[in-house]
């Protein structure tokens, strides 16, 4: 899309490195495409592949451990982000708070920040997650749930830093 002004894929750091790994057939392949051929920056068209063969390696992983016809692949979300930061500023921000909030845990990101025409109206960012957690040896761990602590009133215990008092 062209509201499409920053994309990026964040791995965890346990995530196998060959995931990351394009084949320099695949490499090879694009460069002989008319899309490579009529970029006016090539460079920049090879990274956008690279990415992209990236992100769809993440995905198909995710589809080989999710068998289930109803399996659940992923979050999903959005959110807005302030118009008055800097198109650095919102891409910094975005990405220590996937950062510090999903791949610290395990978790693999792959997301997109959008400011829709006319630029600066509405910027926001798209992000998909992996439900699962990669564990210390590349393997995906299990599903799991939060299961909340909750009080003599049946609602859920808050902590002093906001958080909801769990236990997984």
């Amino acid at each position: 899309k062209r509201e499409v002004v920053y994309t990026s894929l964040i791995m965890c750091e346990n995530a196998p490195s060959e995931w990351m790994n394009v084949p320099d057939e695949n490499i090879k392949r694009f460069q002989k495409s008319i899309r490579y051929q009529r970029a006016g920056d090539k460079e920049a068209a090879l990274e956008k592949f690279k990415l992209t063969f990236q992100k769809q390696r993440l995905w198909n992983e995710v589809l080989k451990v999710e068998k289930s016809a109803n399996a659940q692949l992923g979050r999903s979300f959005e959110f807005s982000l302030p118009k008055e930061w800097s198109r650095t500023e919102q891409i910094e921000y975005t990405t220590d708070f996937i950062q510090r909030n999903f791949v610290s845990k395990g978790m693999c990101c792959d997301f997109a920040i959008h400011d829709p025409d006319p630029p600066g109206h509405n910027p926001h960012c798209h992000i998909m997650l992996t439900m699962r957690a990669i564990d210390e040896n590349g393997k995906w761990m299990p599903k799991s749930r939060k299961v909340y602590d909750l009080d003599e009133n049946g609602e859920r215990i808050k902590l002093p830093s906001g958080r909801w008092k769990c236990h997984k």
